[in-house]
């Protein structure tokens, strides 16, 4: 650009500590280093700016005179300036840290108009440096360069730069990555290292401080700019004076969230967000967050067409905001908002909806940090609304075929509750229902019966025996002991439940059905194929009226018909079953839902009774590999298709087993009460 001025100004801008300064320092010592003049100036405040490039101008040849009036008001000190700067070649301006478009403003000229201290010109290069990005104030003769974090193996190799013996390459590259490829941070991390009497000496072991005395780490230096609370602070200031202090509110907010991974856009209701923003109600919400944007403070994502998808926040700025906010006012009020920004959007999504399973999945990472880091500062209501956001989102994971992160997240949401709520509260209830339902999607049916039992007893004392989510207990350790082979008690529970729901619920309630089908299953194990069968087109033929042929729960129903045609000997038509229910499942579901996985295990059968025993093979190592991907190697369902595999490469032409047959697939859906 200095060898071939394209008559712009340049504009590097980006979040405080991003690493604008060194950027343009590096600039400025290339030019030195080719002989060509270089200046640098600090734009602190206007007047400060004008005297330093007044001076300039005189360095350039202005006359003393010359730059009297200017300072006076008598002659206009930009064209003082540009009258030099035109004169000569080949030069370098930075104005550095013009953070407030405003300083750089001649008089009453706009900084857009390019009659100010920003000219066009094609005698040098004026380079600036700014925190705002996307002011209109800049102009169109202003191209605007937004900076990026380091990637980890750049941030790694700044720290190995700066502290060669505080570890080795992995270890470099952890940090950098805990610190986001932040430059300001990866240079204070790389110079206390490198401190002879530094506490911390090694990678490791300042990143594992991080987590303890983080705060303390990142704001050690006394230079306000170097200091990094401290210099996005400034930014804060900078929007307040702008008229948008609402901007440290809104920041508040989205700090609360899991950074740096993306806030969804359909979590972004404005009129919660508003809630935060005073007497500006929504228009505030948008001012403000094209505000922060400005600055780099949040970072937008966008789809292929062009389209919000999200919103990143840098790993430091919400650690560092939600420190200064923790325990205060206005961290209770962000904590508060973000919460009902997460369970409003809950409650519009649907568990059963395919369309959603993608949404789901991106909640729990999110309602994690909630629990890990905002929950202290909500107040109990703030504590039920994310405990009945956890166990909704649990649902919804389970239906699209998350059981290790519905469990997962169950267990983080039961110890946040700890202490906080009453182990018999029906929300804490809820979760450790979910959590007992993680245990009997991933197979884990002893873990699931021992919670189970104890859930129902709770929920009897509490909501009675005849309410429904009793009943769902009843239900739920029923098929645990069907899993486990105890038919006798199962079939018992299920009989018993069956009549309590049609007298509660009605006949035709998809939970009624669903114990309806769970006896139809064990009368299938029990070798009763054919009255399965006729149980299992009943029930699917009344969920087709009631739930619709595409539902999640009427296909279950479905994948059962074809297991009664095998049991039967009748595999042709099962895999004609199979083959149409396969399609239709990786349609609505995706091809790496558990149920899919089901369906293709049965398909493998299908061929394998039929004789055709290469197609069996590859079908079961399809299955066996998205198995051991989704559910991992030593789940019950990765070791059935395992074993299903083996006995047909060791008896080729041989049945297979009763065991096999029931243990093909993941429990049912049918578990929302």
């Amino acid at each position: 650009m200095i060898d071939t001025p394209d008559g712009q100004v340049h504009l590097l801008a980006g979040l405080g500590g991003i690493g604008k300064t060194t950027v343009a320092l590096q600039v400025a010592a290339e030019a030195r280093a080719g002989g060509r003049p270089v200046w640098w100036v600090a734009a602190g405040d206007a007047q400060a700016l004008t005297l330093q490039l007044l001076g300039l101008a005189r360095e350039l040849g202005a006359t003393a005179g010359e730059v009297e009036e200017a300072i006076e008001g008598r002659r206009n000190p930009a064209s003082l300036l540009w009258r030099s700067l035109e004169a000569s070649d080949g030069w370098l301006l930075v104005i550095d840290n013009a953070d407030d478009p405003r300083v750089l403003q001649v008089g009453d000229q706009p900084v857009a108009g390019g009659n100010g201290w920003l000219r066009p010109t094609t005698s040098g290069l004026l380079l600036v440096t700014s925190r705002v990005s996307g002011s209109p104030e800049w102009g169109r003769h202003v191209t605007v360069h937004r900076l990026n974090a380091l990637s980890v193996e750049d941030g790694a190799r700044m720290l190995l730069d700066l502290a060669p013996e505080a570890g080795g390459t992995a270890e470099a590259r952890a940090l950098s990555a805990r610190l986001g490829g932040l430059a300001l941070a990866l240079r204070h991390a790389g110079m206390h290292l490198a401190m002879t009497f530094a506490a911390e000496r090694e990678f490791a072991v300042y990143r594992e401080a991080l987590d303890g005395r983080g705060h303390q780490l990142m704001n050690e230096s006394t230079e306000a700019r170097s200091n990094i609370a401290t210099t996005w602070e400034l930014s804060l200031d900078l929007l307040e004076s702008q008229g948008f202090p609402h901007a440290r509110a809104l920041l508040g907010v989205f700090s609360c969230f899991a950074a740096p991974s993306p806030i969804p856009a359909f979590l972004f209701d404005h009129e919660q967000l508003s809630a935060v923003c005073g007497d500006r109600g929504i228009s505030g919400v948008i001012g403000g967050l094209t505000a922060l944007h400005s600055v780099g403070m949040v970072e937008g994502t966008v789809t292929p067409d062009n389209a919000l998808n999200g919103v990143i926040v840098h790993p430091l700025v919400a650690e560092t905001t939600r420190h200064k906010l923790s325990g205060e006012t206005l961290g209770r009020e962000t904590a508060t908002v973000a919460v009902r920004l997460v369970s409003g959007a809950a409650g519009g999504l649907g568990v059963d909806r395919s369309t959603d399973w993608p949404r789901w999945k991106q909640l729990p990472e999110h309602l994690r940090r909630f629990w890990m880091v905002i929950s202290e500062d909500l107040d109990e209501t703030g504590m039920r609304s994310l405990a009945e956001a956890s166990a909704i989102c649990a649902v919804g994971l389970t239906y699209g075929g998350a059981y290790h992160v519905a469990l997962d997240l169950m267990e983080v949401a039961l110890a946040g509750t700890e202490n906080r709520l009453p182990a018999d509260d029906p929300v804490v209830l809820e979760l450790r229902h979910r959590h007992a339902s993680a245990y009997m999607f991933l197979g884990l049916t002893v873990d699931a019966e021992r919670e189970f039992r104890q859930l129902l007893e709770d929920r009897t004392r509490v909501l009675g025996p005849d309410h429904p989510k009793t009943l769902t207990m009843r239900h739920n350790l029923a098929r645990v002991l069907a899993d486990q082979g105890r038919l006798a008690e199962a079939q018992h529970e299920f009989s018993e439940t069956y009549e309590s729901k049609v007298r509660v619920l009605g006949p035709d309630d998809p939970d009624t059905l669903a114990t309806r089908y769970e006896a139809a299953r064990v009368l299938l194990v029990q070798g009763k194929a054919s009255e399965a069968e006729q149980e299992h087109r009943s029930i699917y033929e009344v969920k087709v009226r009631v739930l619709g042929p595409e539902h999640p729960d009427t296909l279950v129903s479905r994948h059962e018909i074809p297991k009664t045609l095998l049991a039967q000997g009748r595999a042709v038509e099962a895999e004609r079953e199979l083959r149409e229910l396969y399609d239709l499942r990786v349609r609505l579901l995706g091809p790496d839902h558990p149920h899919v996985m089901t369906t293709g295990h049965e398909m493998a059968r299908a061929f394998a009774e039929q004789g055709r025993h290469e197609e069996a093979e590859r079908q079961y190592r399809t299955v066996l590999e998205a198995r051991r991907r989704v559910l991992g190697a030593e789940n019950k369902y990765t070791l059935v298709t395992e074993e299903a595999l083996s006995t047909l490469l060791r008896r080729p032409a041989g049945p297979t087993s009763e065991n096999e047959r029931d243990a093909s697939g993941p429990p049912r859906f049918d578990d929302r009460k």
